[in-house]
């Protein structure tokens, strides 16, 4: 990001590592386990850089999971325009822990704006089955990127 010129882009969509070092135990065939995923340390920089190269009306959206919002909202409170908590809903019940915690079936959409959602307005709970996750061990739904393309973005626009 820090090659690109100020107020270049239209809208951040993006999935970075939630800091919390994730391994499914789940499945037969294990991903390798993501380097970094067990820090926060790009963070801040990250927000900041957004701020910079986001135009005066865009809007961001950015995955996160329970584990550490806190500190990830703290920053984007600092540098952007926070708007709310989006959430989606998944369809698994089954990973993380499996006998001493609720099964996870959720996880965070931080949405900050600077300009109106495109058509209609929709509940802040976004139901989007999950992949198989042949990809990634934390692959989002492609009919949930394109969804959020759709909301935020037209034709032409740098995402």
């Amino acid at each position: 990001m820090k090659t690109l010129p100020d107020r270049c882009v239209d809208l951040v969509l993006t999935d970075p590592p939630y800091g919390m070092e994730f391994q499914s135990n789940h499945r037969k065939e294990k991903h390798i386990v993501i380097e970094n995923d067990n820090n926060l340390d790009w963070v801040e920089e990250f927000v900041k850089e957004t701020a910079r190269v986001v135009k005066i009306d865009w809007h961001v959206y950015l995955f996160f999971s329970h584990h550490n919002i806190d500190i990830v909202l703290w920053y984007v409170k600092k540098h952007l325009r926070y708007k709310s908590i989006l959430i989606r809903e998944k369809n698994n019940t089954w990973m993380g822990d499996l006998e001493w915690d609720y099964a996870p079936k959720f996880e965070f959409i931080i949405f900050c704006w600077g300009k109106k959602l495109n058509n209609w307005r929709d509940a802040n709970i976004l139901k989007f089955d999950r992949t198989d996750n042949e990809l990634h061990p934390t692959q989002k739904p492609v009919v949930l990127m394109k969804y959020l393309l759709e909301k935020s973005s037209n034709k032409g626009e740098t995402v």
